[in-house]
Order: C-alpha cells, then sequence, then structure tokens
C-alpha cells in the first residue's frame, strides 16, 4: 500500500533498555506493512543499552522520539498519539510478537462495534501457556490480597479454569475461565487496540501514572463514559513477561504501589486511599523483617531486604503527597 496516504492504524511502541527485543519486533512490523498500512512510532525512554543506537539505524522506516529521560509509560504513550496519524492505536510492547492478521481482526472488530473503545487479544507466554491478561477494577478485597502476597498463590495460567480455585474468578477476572468475546474492565497494555478519538475525549493516559495502573485507570475512565473494553479469546498474540522492568526491578516495584495508591486517591478518596497506602506500608515492613530474619540466619544471605527498605522510606514520602 502507498505509504503517503493517511493509515488507519498507529502501532506504539515504548521502549526502556528492550534492545534485544526491539531488534525482533521492529523490523517484523515493518516487514507487515507489505499486506497492511500501519505506521510504526517508537518512544525510547532514555534507554542506556543498543536501543537508540538500533532505532537511529532505521529512523527512515519509523516515527521515532527520545526521550532524554524516562517519561513513564503513559506520558510516552501520549507523546505518540500527538504525532499519530491513524485513527486507531495499537500499543504493543517491545516483547510482543503479532501477525497482521491479528491486527486486521481487532480493527475488524472495532469498525463493527462502535461503542467498544479497546480491543485486545488473548495473550499467550512463548512456550504457548495462556497468560493472565484480563482484570477487573481493584477493590479491598483485590488489592488486600496482592499487599498480603496471597496472589502470588495463584496459578499464572489456564491451569486454575477448574478445580477448587475457579471460585476466584469471581474476584480476580483474569482467572476466570474466558469467553469467546467478553466485556471485561480493562486489560493489559502489552497489545490493545484502541479508538484515538476516545482517547481523546478522555485525555489520553494519565501521566500521573509513571508505571503500573495507567490502563486500569483508562479503562475505569472508558467505562463512566459509556464505553466498552473487549477482550478477544480467539485472536492470539505472544508476549514474554516485564522484559523492562527486569532490568531495574526497584523502581517498578515502587511504581506499582504509588499507582496503586494514586488510582485509589483519584477514583476512592477517603479511607480507602489511607487504608491502601497503610497496608502497602505494612506490607513492606513484613517483607523487610522477614528478608532480615532469614539474612540473620544466612539462609539467604545475599537477599534483597534493601528493596523494601528503600520501598518504605519513598512510601513514607508519598504519604506527604496524599
Amino acid at each position: 500500500m502507498p505509504q503517503n496516504r493517511l493509515q488507519d492504524i498507529s502501532v506504539i511502541v515504548v521502549s526502556y533498555n528492550a534492545h534485544d527485543h526491539l531488534n525482533v519486533l521492529i523490523p517484523h512490523l515493518i516487514e507487515m506493512r507489505r499486506e497492511l498500512a500501519i505506521e510504526i512510532i517508537v518512544v525510547d525512554n532514555a534507554s542506556s543499552d543498543e536501543s537508540v543506537r538500533f532505532l537511529r539505524e532505521i529512523e527512515t522506516e519509523i516515527v521515532l522520539r527520545v526521550n532524554s529521560e524516562n517519561a513513564g509509560f503513559a506520558r510516552a504513550v501520549n507523546q505518540a498519539i500527538s504525532v499519530s496519524q491513524g485513527s486507531f492505536i495499537l500499543l504493543i510492547n517491545p516483547d510482543a510478537r503479532i501477525e497482521s492478521g491479528v491486527i486486521e481482526e481487532l480493527h475488524a472488530f472495532l469498525m463493527g462495534n462502535p461503542r467498544v473503545a479497546a480491543a485486545a487479544p488473548r495473550l499467550l507466554y512463548p512456550d504457548g501457556r495462556m497468560q493472565s491478561s484480563r482484570g477487573t477494577f481493584p477493590g479491598m478485597i483485590v488489592i488486600s490480597t496482592h499487599l498480603l502476597g496471597l496472589k502470588k498463590l495463584m496459578p499464572r495460567d489456564e491451569t486454575v479454569f477448574s478445580g477448587p480455585l475457579r471460585i476466584l474468578g469471581g474476584f480476580f477476572k483474569q482467572y476466570a475461565k474466558p469467553e469467546p468475546v467478553q466485556t471485561v474492565d480493562y486489560t493489559t497494555g502489552a497489545c490493545v487496540l484502541l479508538r484515538k478519538d476516545v482517547l481523546e475525549e478522555l485525555g489520553g493516559f494519565d501521566e500521573q501514572f509513571f508505571l503500573y495502573y495507567e490502563e486500569i485507570d483508562l479503562g475505569f475512565r472508558m467505562q463512566k463514559a459509556g464505553y466498552r473494553w473487549v477482550y478477544l479469546d480467539g485472536i492470539q498474540a505472544i508476549h514474554e513477561v516485564a522484559a523492562s522492568s527486569r532490568r531495574a526491578p526497584l523502581r517498578p516495584y515502587f511504581e506499582r504501589y504509588r499507582s496503586m495508591v494514586l488510582y485509589f486517591r483519584k477514583h476512592h478518596p477517603g479511607w480507602r486511599t489511607v487504608l491502601v497506602l497503610y497496608l502497602t506500608a505494612l506490607s513492606a515492613l513484613f517483607r523487610l523483617a522477614l528478608r532480615g530474619s532469614i539474612r540473620m540466619f544466612r539462609i539467604d544471605p545475599g537477599g534483597s531486604w534493601r528493596s523494601e527498605k528503600e520501598m518504605l522510606k519513598r512510601l513514607v514520602r508519598l504519604r506527604r503527597e496524599i
């Protein structure tokens, strides 16, 4: 297709130290343009690896923005949306893989359903297992199980659909057996097609969320505005989870909890926000004490107790913002 025509789909990739994944994804997207008129926009958040060098080499094939500092996911996406030409925005993580047919099916679904503002495929791990990508808006039960570490005990794939654990599907939508076409509160932003006009109507992603909860907040605002977010189980994409976060483990750890508190402050102000903040601090204290005990008895001399200690300090600073 001619590249000078207004492309209907803008593919947005936000990158942070993800060179190895970009090196696979971006050439694949460029090759995909033989079958589909897509615009490719990459925003790099001040990577320190070879990402920028690689992207500069193929700059004629993409729209590139390189930030001088890590602007966070939400702001980077908004930067890309502001220069995009498409009527639809495909968000895709550097560690995700998608085929042109999947994009076409997502696009066709949105075209046929005007009140659906977001459509997402089933996500699979590279080994073929199903990934939990659907979610329900967090309430106190969900948040408590997360902060107490109980959620980590849940299987991360479809093995939870049968047996006694299936009762938890009522609380955690990602653990409920999926329907072929399912309206959900939100899905992970690793791979989702969005209507640009709805994003602009809602003011884009909320940039106070540096990392995590930005798609939950967007889903909440979409639902209030009368739009739907749909999960399509018959369409599949591959996703390797948290490839960038593993390269900077402490900050994502803190930002997840910071975003949790900010989400409650925005949508559930009052006692719930304060309770979530103190539950988060108690969780960090408990883990700090536990890891300190383990370190004392030399079961795990390396440990990672400094993460919890730093987390607690940052939470104390965050309390002043609430």
